[in-house]
């Protein structure tokens, strides 16, 4: 049986706070670049700043599970935060990407293997990913 992996983009997260009860994949991956992004707007008002926290919150209750990195069992997935490595600095320089988030996201899904589905609500970032395959 082949191993899926889905990777989540931050506005995936701010759309739909228990959106890990909602992925049919065997491993998850939260770039490190989520988390961060996650932090800016945990104060934010409204359903954003409301899912944000709530993800958090469930991130923390992972985190009181298991090891987070190393991947930590949420329902029938594997939830892991993919930390930034001077290896994923080589793939963004290889596709000539600046280094913002958005890139930082796209390079931690192109470089896991087996290779990962990138879920994002970006159609800029959908179409980049297809760019660099």
């Amino acid at each position: 049986m082949r191993k899926t992996i889905t990777v989540i983009d931050t506005n995936i997260v701010m759309d739909d706070a228990n959106i890990l009860n909602n992925i049919e994949s065997d491993l998850v991956v939260i770039p490190f670049a989520v988390i961060e992004e996650l932090d800016n707007h945990k104060k934010d008002r409204g359903r954003v700043g409301a899912n944000t926290r709530h993800f958090i919150r469930l991130l923390d209750s992972l985190i009181s599970a298991g090891n987070i990195l190393t991947g930590v069992k949420h329902g029938k997935t594997t939830v892991k935060v993919q930390q930034w490595t001077a290896s994923h600095d080589a793939a963004l320089k290889s596709y000539a990407l600046t280094d913002i988030p958005d890139h930082r996201i796209l390079v931690t899904a192109a470089t896991l293997v087996p290779a990962a589905t990138l879920l994002t609500n970006d159609v800029a970032l959908r179409v980049k990913a297809l760019a660099i395959k």
